[in-house]
Parts: C-alpha cells; structure tokens; sequence
C-alpha cells in the first residue's frame, strides 16, 4: 500500500549545490536532509515580447 512518503518527487533527486560537497556524499542541509531543487538562473529572458512597440521594416 502507498503512503504519502513514499512517492518520490524529482527534487528528491535535485542535485547538490557543490559537486565535492555530492562526491563526498555531504548531507545538503545542517541537519541532514535533502534541499529542494531551485533554479538558479533563467532558462529564457526574450529580446522583445510580442507586447513591445517594434520598428516598422519597410518592404520594398
């Protein structure tokens, strides 16, 4: 039977912040347990929305 606890999530399995600290098996937190995966960066910031005023190009 299934509990709660035990349906694993992917931040279960995010990594460390530092690979030494991983390789050493170092625990992520003071008191042992395991952080929760954060992003750090952005995946995407765009040039200009489809909201922005461009330029007109001229066609011919």
């Amino acid at each position: 039977m299934l509990k709660d606890d035990s349906i694993m999530m992917a931040a279960d399995f995010a990594p460390g912040k530092n690979f030494r600290d991983q390789r050493e098996g170092r625990p992520e937190t003071p008191t042992g347990g395991k952080m929760p995966f954060s992003q750090g960066l952005r995946a995407h910031t765009p040039l200009a929305s489809a909201f922005d005023d461009l330029a007109v190009i001229p066609s011919a």
